[in-house]
């Protein structure tokens, strides 16, 4: 027993070593991606910052900035949407302006955008961004006590003339729900990102079927299937399928 003790002691030890080496080692890579991509050297960069497993929304964002360098527009909006997904609520602002920017410069249109149309796109953009990474425990734990509290406090708060205060726990309410609702048409979705020049909507799983259009490069679809090398998608309202190798999963 105390033999099997010591060997399982040994055998934490070495794989505890193990992992603080693959830690340096992976720590090592970074730094010198970082250091290709101060020198300009984006490609180097790429391919070094593609070596780190599980990558951190830090490094998706590089990810996307070298790519962008590069000219690669599909894999610059998939690192980015990426490091979207694990952000956080803040400090966002710069990931999103990229984002943004990359979308304004690969839709071709010629109806000049008012400022209030930009912003408008700004504000939403910015808005599902945060509900797509806002806690959703907390955001139910918070729409359950607002509807506890009305259920329970409804009529003393009446009597007591605060309808002020009724309606605005009714606006909070609907705005949980909302965001509730918003949230879980996310979370039941696997998104992804056209990463190849063009790729082709078909209306089957293989080249032999009709073409239906043309997917522009960073075009963000809605993947609803995988069959035999195609996925059936959904993009602009259309639904068909194109190649698994032109389209990344966010």
């Amino acid at each position: 027993m105390r033999a099997k003790a010591i060997l399982k002691i040994i055998f934490i030890l070495c794989l505890t070593v193990k992992i603080l080496n693959a830690q340096d080692d992976f720590q090592e890579i970074f730094l010198r991606a970082n250091q290709f991509y101060k020198e300009g050297k984006f490609e180097d960069a790429l391919n070094f910052y593609k070596k780190i497993p599980n990558p951190a929304p830090q490094v998706n964002y590089n990810l996307g900035n070298c790519a962008y360098k590069l000219d690669q527009y599909g894999y610059a909006l998939l690192y980015w949407k990426r490091a979207e997904k694990d952000w956080g609520l803040f400090d966002r602002t710069e990931l999103l302006d990229n984002i943004l920017l990359l979308k304004r410069t690969l839709t071709k249109t010629d109806k000049p955008r008012s400022e209030l149309f930009r912003l408008f796109g700004k504000l939403k953009s910015y808005s599902i961004s945060i509900i797509r990474s806002a806690p959703l425990f907390i955001v139910q734990i918070l729409f359950l006590f607002l509807w506890l509290f009305l259920f329970f406090y409804l009529r003393y708060l009446y009597k007591k003339g605060k309808k002020v205060l009724i309606a605005i726990l009714f606006c909070l309410i609907a705005l949980l729900g909302t965001v509730l609702v918003i949230r879980n048409g996310l979370d039941y979705r696997n998104f992804g990102v056209v990463v190849s020049k063009k790729a082709t909507l078909l209306s089957g799983p293989g080249n032999n079927f009709q073409e239906l259009g043309i997917l522009p490069e960073a075009s963000e679809v809605i993947i609803q299937k995988t069959s035999d090398g195609f996925l059936k998608i959904k993009v602009n309202k259309q639904i068909g399928w194109t190649s698994k190798k032109d389209v990344e999963e966010i």
